[in-house]
């Protein structure tokens, strides 16, 4: 028989009846990922009161559990993975307008304790410093899918291939007018943006605008490397990969 010790997962402002399957389902399996060691962690049920996650972890895995606990460091610049589970954590506790911490019960004879093992400030957390970079210049690459307007500023609406979609504006018809034949074609345009960062590091751009774009080559993977022989003078027997890995092969 395997010897358990018994934890807690506790979100203040939820209770049984008002955290969803969906919801259960998003904790715990942050939960999985903060505690690692899947194989010797074990989920029990949700106690009475404010949802209380009881789990179970195989005594002999304990040290390693809490070994990954102890990692945890919540400043922005951490990316372990047990880090970023306490982030992902605290981000859906702060959505539910709740707070959580993990916790164990200690027995003295008769008397129980409750030990604090790890917190989560959820709703009490500080606002996420956002940091703003005005006018600077850059370029933008992505594909036309819209341009036109009646305003002074004309519009641009370009789209990534990830399907991000950047507003872009500019004040000079003739480019209006060039990136209007381009429609539905990549283009790279060069200009000055206004950037923010948000609370994840990533870089988020408000608008862009334009002075001077190209279109940019739609060529296969084919006629990319056929191109990159052509600029390097190479003939196509040449091993470009070998050149591009830094290898000599004969």
């Amino acid at each position: 028989m395997k010897d358990f010790e018994t934890h807690f997962f506790k979100i203040d402002a939820l209770s049984p009846d008002t955290l969803s399957m969906k919801r259960l389902a998003e904790y715990l399996a942050d939960l999985s990922k903060l505690l690692g060691n899947e194989e010797n962690v074990h989920f029990m049920e949700v106690k009475k009161g404010s949802a209380n996650l009881a789990y179970k972890i195989e005594t002999h895995a304990l040290p390693k559990v809490e070994q990954r606990i102890q990692s945890v460091d919540n400043s922005d610049s951490s990316s372990n993975d047990a880090s970023k589970a306490w982030k992902d954590l605290n981000k859906k506790l702060k959505m539910d307008n709740a707070k959580g911490q993990i916790y164990r019960i200690n027995k003295d004879g008769k008397k129980q304790q409750k030990q604090n093992i790890l917190l989560f400030p959820g709703r009490e957390a500080p606002a996420p410093v956002v940091f703003r970079v005005t006018k600077q210049q850059g370029h933008v690459d992505g594909e036309v899918i819209r341009v036109g307007g009646k305003d002074d500023t004309i519009p641009i609406h370009l789209q990534s291939p990830d399907g991000k979609i950047y507003t872009c504006q500019t004040k000079s018809k003739q480019i209006a007018a060039t990136l209007g034949t381009q429609l539905y074609k990549y283009v790279r345009v060069y200009g000055e943006g206004n950037w923010t960062r948000d609370e994840n590091d990533l870089w988020i751009l408000e608008n862009f605008t334009i002075n001077r774009s190209e279109e940019l080559p739609n060529l296969s993977l084919s006629e990319e490397v056929t191109s990159l022989y052509a600029i390097n003078g190479l003939k196509k027997e040449h091993n470009l990969l070998a050149d591009l890995r830094g290898e000599d092969l004969k």
